[in-house]
């Protein structure tokens, strides 16, 4: 194990290439940071209201319908005029092929929330995909207070999302908010890692990856983190355990307002539906505008505001 960790910290020198594939990934040696955009969207976070958070989705190329279900859904909730100011793009990777290549031109011409890196889009390449995000936002959305990574399989209440991040105190913005988790390193099976790339029995605690939240102004101590810890392409542990740790940023627990199952008394308590099972998430998306219109009216002092409805 000695003579493995001094391995690690001579090879620290050598920074590999940004992979196309996951075999190509470094092992025992810190990765470079993405840097390059194919499709970079630089004035995304200056575009109308000031953002109060911006979100970056995960997705692949191919995942056409869950962008869809999201931009018609949670992405979309500053427009019903409840306060809520959340800019949401989607993070994606290289085109593996000439209609993925359409795919992404044709989406980004339309609705300009997405944000292509240059590096293989696959699900063990995910680290850097939230590095590359991480870059991102630290470039040109530093002055939006909050920001939060989602999946693309998720329904959030952007409604009670804001209302929560009105409640935290400053101590919160040195905190990666989410739903903690505590586990074992698998040797065996899809989320395989091997001694060499991870020789502790134990994860840090981390965050599960579905979604988390963190004020901005952390972001740069998480990329300067990235250049001191080897890669890991369990993203959830590397990301918001390893570096987390490193940077010395706590972790706060909101694992109760999380749930995998959808109970319509549940809306108004619950931030995040994750990984529902054959849902009309459009649906679930009417329930949850419906709930915070009943809640809210506006202020007739204050036109651009809200104001709970208590009668």
């Amino acid at each position: 194990m000695i003579v493995l960790v001094a391995l690690c910290r001579r090879e620290y020198a050598v920074r590999p290439p940004i992979p196309d594939n996951p075999r190509d990934s470094p092992v025992c040696r810190p990765a470079n940071i993405p840097n390059k955009f194919l499709i970079e969207e630089e004035d995304f976070c200056q575009r109308g209201q000031p953002l109060q958070v911006v979100s970056f989705v995960h997705s692949s190329i191919s995942r056409v319908k869950k962008r869809m279900e999201t931009r018609k859904t949670w992405a979309n909730a500053s427009a019903y005029g409840l306060g809520t100011h959340n800019g949401v793009v989607f993070m994606v990777g290289r085109a593996k092929n000439p209609h993925e290549e359409m795919i992404v031109q044709n989406e980004s011409l339309l609705y300009h929330d997405i944000v292509q890196g240059d590096y293989g889009d696959h699900y063990q390449l995910l680290s850097y995909k939230a590095l590359a995000a991480m870059n991102w936002i630290t470039r040109h959305c530093s002055h939006v207070p909050w920001t939060l990574h989602a999946d693309d399989d998720l329904i959030i209440d952007s409604f009670l999302l804001q209302e929560f991040i009105q409640t935290l105190n400053s101590e919160s913005k040195k905190q990666i908010i989410c739903r903690r988790m505590v586990g074992r390193v698998l040797r065996k099976g899809k989320w395989k890692v091997t001694r060499e790339e991870y020789s502790a029995k134990m994860y840090p605690k981390y965050c599960q990856g579905t979604m988390w939240l963190l004020a901005t102004e952390q972001l740069p101590k998480l990329l300067e983190a990235s250049k001191e810890v080897s890669y890991l392409w369990v993203d959830d542990a590397f990301i918001t355990g390893l570096l987390v740790q490193k940077a010395h940023i706590g972790l706060k627990d909101i694992g109760s307002k999380f749930t995998r199952i959808f109970k319509r008394s549940d809306i108004g308590k619950k931030i995040a539906w994750w990984h529902l099972p054959n849902v009309n998430s459009t649906a679930i998306w009417r329930q949850i505008v419906h709930y915070h219109k009943q809640r809210y009216k506006p202020n007739p002092s204050q036109p651009n505001s809200i104001q709970p409805n208590l009668t």
